[in-house]
């Protein structure tokens, strides 16, 4: 029988995100969502959406169309199996598509589920590129590897939708290349983005507590060997294959740390077949029943095993790979992490793999032996995925016991693995200005040898090993590092406005609003530059005064009007070079935001953009660029444009907030927020009355919220424009404790820290 299956909010929200960029043209699409979320599902109903507008077209003989043709491409049997299902249930028709893998044999051509082994050994690429109208890559962090690549060279779908739970780089190489627009600036972006935190905040995965424990005295991976971004398969498994006082401290902290063991039904994630199934072996003879499973083990004992462990006839199964993706057993309550996993990708996934929701597990159960590592393994990546804050430094959050982890979840580390985690993350993160230095030296031989005038963002970046800019930037301008490194002079002349420049061109490089940036890119096009836009383009101008106004710091040349100071930039080639190359790189990766809509009052900002305090009070009128607007206060009163703007910083600390600033100011809901006034505001005042009765007075409140003052890279953070507010209610006086409803629903990654109460 079919259900009548309809997406879920979040889904809807994907879906949603997917039909925007379809009106911008877009046409292939990347959505990042955690593991167990759906991401199947998702790719069902949009199927069905887009073969429903193309079947509403009859055919000239007034007959309905087919279905658009359709690839499913994955590299497992048990996730395609899984898929098939999946949009048979939801186009409610049994006979929908075929499996093309392993020995099955389809009968139509037209919607297969194939593997890529499949594809390549039935020869499909003998069919035309344009023979699918619609492909869909699961798990598409595979994507950058020559096979996927070999297929996604090959097809020319209508559709190109991809699917996965981390777009971390694979083989050295970033996946997102292969979505987004066909325009340069607009290509490599995703689509939609439902993080692990985002994910279990909103019920739709299970709690995690997790355990750092240090592992067996005598394991240690320093002097391992690292090649291609992970450990030598071989070493590990001499370390920890068949490591009899390894798998006694494994089992002892296991008794110690689960609540019950003789209940446990567990996965245990190991580094070869060998250390699974001596894993399996030691933990049966020590009265704990356990089976190994690899890829290798044929579909029937696979089946055989798994139904064990749901009926608890044993309480767990080793592995190597065989859970990392695809494969759903919600019954799992218990993950032990048994080797270093490099991926962070494969992490998620293995403990994704324990998250689904059951009704007999309250909670993940995680293990994670900690031993020391190569310094090239990175404990930071993990941790900070599974946080929910992303302003705090993950180093302190480790100090101070993960405090911002979604609603359930704990993570506790041992005395040890703290030492160990918190040693590796400074080791990994902390690279410094002199090394940066010498080893672009190395870059610049090189690209002098080939002719290069001088390298690129994107060759310093790939050359140095990192993946953010700013992890570059907060050492210099890049021209000014090259000079550093022996390059001849590239931007001298910014000598005297450098320390304002650098920060400012890290904060130009987290700008999401892409007109800002736009308006930039324009201005310092051509050899002579775009310009500055003139009095009969004033958004145009106000947009240029946005970006410079990020870019300056107090230091300005000339009288620091935006004439003068964008001269400077366009008669500086190296400040000019570098600031072009950072704003195409930001707008070839981010991401769409809500279609642009005038909001009353707002001026130029963006829905649900970031911006400085300088850029709203410039974009809301008050003050000029080169006189700014000074104001310090968490409301604004902008009478001529009729607007309320209310600044507010959720994590408040004493050190920046007096005791009669110290608001309670919180988010309900994704639509609720709750506001406290300035303390000398009652309702019977001018202006308690003006919030109250702002519609009948024409005012509009305009919400600006941030998590806390700075960031992670230590940076003043940006306000979120969460656009206008509605009164609903109030009590108190002096402060009046306010409750307002978002016009706009704020974005998920917003909620999970505005709802924290100060």
């Amino acid at each position: 029988p079919f259900f009548d299956l309809r997406p879920y909010g979040f889904q809807s929200e994907i879906l949603e995100a997917i039909e925007a960029e379809r009106r911008e043209g877009i046409r292939r699409h990347l959505v990042i969502a955690a593991t167990g979320t759906g991401k199947t599902m998702v790719a069902a109903f949009d199927y069905k959406r887009f073969a429903k507008v193309v079947q509403d077209v009859p055919e000239p003989d007034g007959t309905t169309p087919p279905r658009p043709t359709l690839l499913f491409l994955a590299h497992r049997e048990e996730i395609l199996k899984q898929s098939l299902a999946s949009f048979r249930q939801v186009l409610r028709d049994r006979d929908f598509g075929d499996l093309l893998v392993g020995g099955a044999r389809p009968t139509q051509e037209r919607h297969l589920f194939a593997s890529v082994q499949s594809w390549q050994s039935r020869g499909l690429d003998g069919l035309a590129p344009d023979h699918f109208d619609y492909v869909v890559l699961d798990e598409a962090h595979h994507a950058a590897a020559n096979t996927y690549q070999a297929i996604l060279a090959h097809v020319r779908p209508k559709v190109l939708l991809g699917l996965t739970a981390t777009p971390e780089r694979a083989d050295g190489l970033d996946i997102r290349k292969d979505f987004g627009s066909d325009d340069p600036e607009l290509a490599g972006r995703f689509t939609h983005e439902l993080r692990l935190p985002d994910a279990i905040e909103r019920r739709l995965l299970a709690p995690f507590h997790y355990f750092g424990v240090s592992d067996a005295p005598g394991v240690d991976f320093t002097n391992l060997t690292w090649r291609a971004g992970s450990y030598a398969a071989s070493e590990l498994d001499g370390v920890l294959g068949a490591n009899d006082a390894r798998a006694q401290w494994v089992r002892d902290q296991l008794v110690d740390l689960v609540a019950d063991p003789a209940r446990v039904r567990g996965l245990g994630f190991c580094v070869s077949q060998k250390h699974a199934r001596f894993m399996a072996k030691k933990f049966t003879e020590w009265g704990i029943p356990s089976a190994a499973l690899t890829a290798d083990s044929p579909t029937e004992e696979r089946n055989r095993v798994q139904g064990d462990l749901v009926n608890r006839r044993i309480r767990f199964i080793f592995t190597v790979d065989l859970y990392n993706e695809g494969v759903d057993i919600p019954e799992v309550d218990t993950v032990l992490l048994l080797r270093p996993t490099e991926s962070l990708t494969v992490y998620l996934q293995q403990l994704g793999r324990g998250l689904r929701l059951h009704e007999d597990k309250p909670h993940l159960t995680v293990l994670d032996f900690i031993a020391p590592q190569h310094r090239n393994f990175r404990f930071a990546d993990r941790f900070r995925a599974l946080t929910r804050s992303v302003s705090e430094r993950i180093d302190k959050q480790v100090e101070e016991g993960f405090p911002w982890l979604p609603s359930g979840c704990l993570i506790h580390l041992d005395r040890q693995s703290t030492q160990v985690v918190l040693d590796n993350i400074r080791e990994t993160v902390g690279l410094r200005k002199p090394k940066v230095v010498q080893q672009l030296a190395q870059l610049r031989q090189r690209t002098d040898a080939d002719g290069q005038p001088r390298p690129a963002l994107q060759q310093m970046l790939d050359w140095l090993h990192l993946d953010d800019p700013d992890d570059l930037l907060r050492h210099g301008l890049p021209c000014r590092l090259l000079e550093a490194a022996g390059s001849p002079p590239l931007c001298a002349e910014v000598a005297p406005y450098e320390r304002g420049l650098e920060r400012g061109m890290r904060a130009l490089a987290l700008s999401d609003d892409r007109a800002v940036l736009e308006a930039m890119r324009r201005g310092i096009a051509g050899d002579a530059g775009g310009g500055v836009p003139g009095p009969n383009d004033r958004v145009g101008r106000v947009r240029l005064e946005l970006a410079h106004s990020l870019l300056w710091g107090s230091e300005r040349p000339g009288r620091g009007t935006l004439e003068e100071v964008h001269a400077f930039v366009v008669g500086a080639p190296g400040l000019r070079e570098d600031l072009r190359q950072v704003v195409e790189m930001r707008l070839r990766g981010l991401r769409s935001l809500a279609a642009p809509e005038a909001i009353r009052g707002a001026g130029v900002l963006q829905l649900h953009a970031q911006y400085t305090r300088e850029q709203i009070l410039l974009a809301l009128g008050k003050g000029s660029f080169a006189a700014p607007y000074t104001h310090r206060e968490g409301v604004l009163h902008v009478a001529e444009r009729k607007v309320d703007a209310f600044f507010v910083t959720i994590r408040k600390t004493e050190a920046r907030f007096s005791p009669t600033t110290m608001y309670r100011d919180f988010a309900g809901t994704e639509r609720i927020f709750h506001w406290e006034s300035q303390s000398t505001t009652s309702p019977a005042s001018p202006t308690g009355r003006r919030y109250i009765e702002h519609r009948r007075r024409g005012y509009t409140p305009l919400l600006f919220v941030r998590e806390s003052h700075r960031l992670e890279n230590g940076l003043t953070a940006p306000f979120w424009f969460l656009g206008p507010l509605q009164y609903l209610r109030h009590e108190g006086d002096r402060p009046m404790s306010m409750t307002w409803r978002l016009e706009r629903t704020m974005p998920a990654r917003v909620y999970r820290w505005a709802r924290e109460v100060a």
